[in-house]
């Protein structure tokens, strides 16, 4: 045999033989299935679709290992991680969406929550509200400029004694 053809075969075994088990790799991705699985993503069919797809792909990895082609299984388990990750965020997106409108109707009033005549909550009918956004006059009290909210009666500020 020649001695060029022979260190082509020796290398090429000596490369597959050098390619360590993805074991950990395999862990990782079927970890991440798990996550995905109990945020629920098999009830959305965006997540459930790469729920899926990890699944097999863990699955083909955990096979190519066994034969022996490491790399193929790293590479694998690898895509199988990342199609997990993808179902988990989509699982987590949708659970953030739904707690984003639960809060949303919460705070949003009800016709019969709703305050009337323009009055500010915390105020009365005998006590004005002070417009938070007005300018004040040189010493800094809101008191001392009048009321400009809409809706109520301007306040005129008392002189002071000295």
């Amino acid at each position: 045999m020649e001695p060029k053809k022979l260190c082509v075969i020796v290398f090429s075994l000596a490369g597959c033989a050098s390619y360590p088990q993805p074991t950990e790799k395999l862990a990782t991705s079927v970890g991440t299935v798990h996550g995905a699985q109990e945020a629920g993503a098999e009830r959305l069919p965006d997540a459930a679709l790469h729920l899926r797809l990890a699944e097999e792909q863990n699955e083909k990895a955990t096979k190519l290992m066994k034969d022996g082609d490491n790399e193929r299984a790293t590479f694998m388990a690898e895509r199988a991680r990342r199609d997990g990750e993808l179902a988990l965020a989509l699982a987590r997106e949708d659970s953030a969406k739904k707690r984003a409108q639960q809060a949303s109707a919460s705070l949003t009033p009800t016709p019969a929550e709703g305050t009337s005549g323009g009055m500010q909550p915390g105020t009365s009918p005998s006590t004005p509200a002070t417009d938070p956004t007005m300018k004040s006059g040189t010493s800094g009290d809101p008191s001392s400029t009048p009321s400009t909210v809409p809706g109520t009666v301007p306040v005129q500020p008392t002189p002071s004694t000295p």
